[in-house]
């Protein structure tokens, strides 16, 4: 048994079995609904066409996404069992525009459905054993949050997530094995078509499903980083700790909260049962996103496609901050979707729309 991770809920933590399975000890509900190879949300996705918007997005985009196997340990995903992927480093370009225009995709499907918490350690990007390009998140716990920059996934770099960490820097390698301009607009134009294509399926069918109301969604407070130092210096009257915060560092575990998605509490829980305990925190203002989010209505749909169309077009020039040279100018086109840049301006143009940011 090799142990992963971080120690939470009195001393528990991700495990690797021997027969390759890794045990996570807390639920594994949001991960197998995305990545099971009976994905609900991909079939959902795929198969609802009255729902879809036509465009012209690659139709094999979600084949890149891990495809995996779970053995929950009840009924409710309290806890379970993955089948570990094992994956090769890629050493060599990916000049194969598709994949780029896949992971684009990808990575709008973890902004729109806002997934944090995806450092590099939480992307899986690789080739399999059947040489295939595997690219997606693997550890999905903090869900359905209110982001409106691409970079609160920390797929990209921020204030609190450095270049080095943020979970797209081995795509970057990947990229800059041989930096083609169109494989960044193949990117960005999956990244886009993702959100015009299944915006309105987002709104009006997967959050009908009540059930998912059941099921804890992780909230971090404050960075790993921040408890990790603590604990190595037992330093623990620090007053930027709450009381709950203490009490979990005060025996040695990762401070772990966890919210529900009809709810402005927040929990952490009792090691003794594993049963819920309501804390005095409040999330300041999240009913009154989670209601958009829940009651099917016109008024509620037009806030998400505004949240959205924000989220596409400022993500989209994230993206080619990230990937592209400023001291390059050049411009590059894929299917309807051209980018220019230059050592002042980035200017995107879709479907004759235009938008621009300075570097």
């Amino acid at each position: 048994m090799i142990e992963l991770g971080d120690k939470h809920n009195g001393q528990k933590n991700v495990f690797i079995c021997k027969n390759n399975y890794i045990f996570k000890p807390r639920c594994i509900y949001w991960e197998c609904l995305f990545l099971s190879k009976n994905n609900s949300v991909l079939g959902d996705f795929l198969h609802k066409d009255h729902l879809l918007i036509e465009n012209n997005l690659y139709p094999s985009w979600y084949k890149v996404m891990p495809s995996l196997q779970f053995k929950p340990s009840d009924i409710n995903y309290n806890s379970g069992y993955i089948k570990y992927q094992s994956l090769r480093k890629i050493e060599h370009p990916l000049d194969n525009e598709y994949y780029w225009e896949s992971f684009g995709a990808v990575i709008g499907m973890l902004a729109m459905f806002g997934v944090t918490d995806l450092h590099f350690e939480n992307i899986l990007f690789g080739k399999d054993s059947e040489n295939k390009i595997i690219f997606g998140a693997i550890d999905i716990e903090c869900i359905f949050n209110k982001i409106i920059l691409l970079s609160q996934t920390h797929l990209l770099p921020s204030k609190i997530n450095d270049a080095k960490e943020c979970g797209l820097i081995d795509l970057k390698r990947v990229f800059d094995l041989n930096p083609i301009g169109k494989n960044i607009a193949a990117l960005i134009f999956g990244y886009i078509s993702f959100f015009e294509k299944f915006e309105k399926k987002f709104c009006n069918f997967f959050f009908h499903d009540k059930y998912i109301l059941n099921y804890p969604i992780r909230v971090i407070l404050q960075s790993t980083k921040n408890y990790k130092t603590t604990l190595l210096n037992n330093k623990f009257l620090d007053k930027k700790f709450n009381k709950y915060e203490l009490e979990q560092l005060l025996r040695n575990d990762i401070p772990y909260f966890f919210r529900f998605l009809n709810s402005i509490d927040i929990y952490y829980y009792d090691i003794n049962n594993m049963h819920p305990i309501v804390t005095d925190i409040k999330l300041t203002g999240r009913m009154e996103d989670v209601n958009k989010y829940l009651i099917p209505s016109i008024e509620s749909y037009n806030s998400i496609k505004e949240r959205n169309v924000n989220l596409s077009k400022i993500g989209a020039l994230q993206l080619v901050k990230f990937f592209m040279n400023r001291e390059i100018n050049g411009e590059y086109s894929y299917k309807n979707l051209k980018f220019y840049t230059n050592s002042n301006l980035i200017k995107i143009n879709n479907n004759y729309i235009n938008w621009f940011s300075s570097w």
